[in-house]
C-alpha cells in the first residue's frame, strides 16, 4: 500500500511539474510599460540582483531563512529616484512586504517572498528592464519567484527542484 502511494505521488508530481513554457495571457495584455530613467533602472535591476541572491541562498538548501536586509536597502534606494506615481505603489507593496517577513517561520517567509515576488515580476514587466530575470511558478506548492535565466529552480521544494513553469 505504502509503495503504490509513493508511486501516486510521484506520477502526481511528473504530471503537475513539467518544465513547460507559459505565456501568461492576461499580464501580457495588460501590462503597460513605463519609461524610467536611466539611473532608475541601474537602481532596478540591482533589485533583481539582490533578490537573485536570495533565490540563490534558498537554492542552497541549508534550510535557514535569508536575511533579506540588503534587498529592503536596494529597494529603497530606488524608491527614491521613482517619479511615476504606479511605481510607487508597487514599490510601497513590496517594501511592506519585506517589512512583513517572518525570519523564524519558514512557510510564513515562503508565502511572503511569493507575494513579493509577484510584485517583482510586475516592476520587472512595467519597467521593461531587459535584465534576463523571468517570472516562474510552481502549482504544487502555489508560489511564485522571479529568477535570473530561464533554468526551472524552484526555491520552495528542495525535493522538486525542476518543478514549475517560466511564465512570459
Amino acid at each position: 500500500m505504502r509503495n503504490k502511494l509513493i508511486l501516486f505521488v510521484m506520477l502526481l508530481s511528473l504530471v503537475n511539474c513539467q518544465k513547460s513554457e507559459q505565456i501568461d495571457k492576461q499580464n501580457s495584455k495588460d501590462a503597460k510599460i513605463i519609461e524610467v530613467a536611466p539611473t532608475l533602472k541601474s537602481k532596478l535591476v540591482l533589485v533583481l540582483e539582490e533578490n537573485q541572491k536570495i533565490h540563490e541562498l534558498l537554492m542552497n538548501e541549508s534550510g535557514g531563512i535569508p536575511d533579506v536586509t540588503s534587498l529592503r536597502k536596494r529597494l529603497s534606494e530606488a524608491k527614491i529616484e521613482v517619479k511615476q506615481e504606479e511605481l510607487q505603489l508597487l514599490l510601497q507593496k513590496m517594501q511592506k512586504n519585506l517589512e512583513k517577513i517572518d525570519t523564524q517561520d519558514k512557510k510564513k517567509f515562503f508565502t511572503t517572498y511569493s507575494d513579493f515576488s509577484v510584485s517583482l515580476a510586475n516592476l520587472n514587466a512595467m519597467t521593461n528592464l531587459n535584465a534576463g530575470f523571468h517570472k516562474f511558478h510552481c502549482p504544487m506548492v502555489a508560489k511564485y519567484w522571479v529568477a535570473k535565466g530561464k533554468k526551472i529552480q524552484n526555491p520552495y521544494a528542495p525535493e522538486m527542484r525542476e518543478c514549475g513553469e517560466l511564465i512570459k
